[in-house]
C-alpha cells in the first residue's frame, strides 16, 4: 500500500498499487477461509464479493470495491486514472483491510505474524 503514496510514480501506477493491495488482502480472506480462486473471467469481482461476504462489509463497501474494480479495468480500454479515482481506491482499502484484519485476527489469528 505504501507505494499508493509515492509521488515519483504516476497516479495509475498509485491507483494500481492501492487496488492491487485490496485484492491482496481479500485473496488472503478467502485462503484462510479454505478457498481458492482460479484466474477465469470475473474472478477480480468473484474475490471482491466473497470476501466482503465473509467479513461482513455490507453491501456499500463491496459496491465501492466494485467500483474500484470497474475503474481499474478502464486501463484495458486506455482510460487513465484520476486523483479522485486513487484517492477512492485508497479509501476503499482502509474501509475494507480493517474490517479483514480484525476478522483474521478473530478467526485466524495464528496466520497474522507480528
Amino acid at each position: 500500500m505504501a507505494d499508493s503514496d509515492n509521488p515519483t510514480v504516476s497516479i495509475g501506477t498509485r491507483f494500481e498499487a492501492a487496488y492491487d493491495a485490496t485484492f491482496f488482502v481479500a485473496l488472503a480472506v478467502l485462503n484462510a477461509s479454505g478457498w481458492k480462486h482460479r484466474a477465469i473471467d470475473g474472478h477480480h469481482a468473484f474475490v471482491l464479493e466473497a470476501a466482503c461476504e465473509a467479513v461482513g462489509a455490507g453491501i456499500a463497501l463491496a459496491d465501492r470495491l466494485d467500483s474500484v474494480r470497474e475503474v481499474r479495468n478502464q486501463k484495458y480500454a486506455g482510460m487513465g486514472r484520476t486523483t479522485a479515482d486513487l484517492r477512492d481506491a485508497k479509501a476503499a482499502f482502509e474501509a475494507f483491510s480493517a474490517l479483514a484484519i480484525d476478522w483474521l485476527q478473530t478467526h485466524h489469528a495464528t496466520l497474522l505474524s507480528r
